[in-house]
């Protein structure tokens, strides 16, 4: 296994993903405002540079000559009939645009699929500062019960009714045979159904693999961070 783990380089892709998505909203709301006052301001000084007419003098209007007067009184001819542009048909069209919606939610379909997708739309566990405080050796395995946790919540996380409100903390201890001895909850994700979830599939996640030989302490503690779902992203905007 190398160093930057499954679960770390999903970690790091997604939060470049979603700095890369906010960046986009607030370049679109900004060009959206200034373009809004800009038409205002055109606008009003249209409005005001234009000039009223008050009265008409029914003198100043010149009337036309005798024998262009006979020629504007005779009948008009009516103009050719001219055969309507053709249209495509109603079904083509339908065809076309359930074509579109078709690939764009076979799109979708698959990016749910990926680890990106399903931990936007459900969460997912990451470690604290992505390992950088911890030794090569520890730091791999760090990682490695990570994913292995993930794998889990993923499955749960799409059962329950609520989802996760903001980012909860969880400190777990193993044991240098991969046993869970100890959990405690230092940061609520604000639903006690998740809250709960979050407990029990931990649970069932372990035992661990074992400690690495080269790491002397006869226990470990790993912090765990559950990130909340993206609002971008849900799960329930997709069915």
């Amino acid at each position: 296994m190398s160093t930057e783990t499954a679960s770390h380089s999903f970690s790091v892709l997604l939060n470049s993903r979603l700095k890369h998505l906010f960046c986009v909203c607030l370049v679109i709301s900004i060009t959206l405002h200034i373009v809004t006052f800009i038409g205002v301001i055109f606008t009003n000084s249209t409005a005001g540079r234009a000039e009223r007419v008050n009265y008409i003098d029914l003198n100043d209007i010149a009337l036309p000559p005798r024998h262009l007067d006979s020629e504007m009184r005779s009948p008009v001819q009516p103009l050719e009939q001219t055969e309507p542009d053709q249209q495509p048909p109603v079904e083509q069209n339908e065809a076309i645009n359930s074509g579109d919606k078709g690939s764009t939610t076979n799109r979708i379909a698959d990016i749910m699929t990926t680890p990106l997708g399903l931990g936007m739309a459900n969460g997912y566990f990451s470690s604290l500062s992505e390992g950088r405080t911890l030794r090569e050796d520890i730091r791999e395995y760090y990682f490695e019960i990570l994913e292995k946790i993930n794998r889990r919540w993923w499955q749960k996380a799409g059962t329950l009714t609520e989802v996760a409100q903001q980012d909860g903390i969880i400190e777990i201890l193993i044991e240098r045979d991969g046993r869970l001895l100890d959990m405690r909850t230092l940061r609520s994700t604000g639903s006690r159904e998740v809250d709960r979830a979050v407990i029990d599939e931990i649970n069932e996640s372990a035992p661990f693999p074992p400690l690495p030989a080269s790491y002397e302490s006869g226990t470990f503690h790993a912090p765990l961070k559950i990130s909340k779902p993206s609002h971008l992203l849900g799960t329930k905007n997709f069915q």
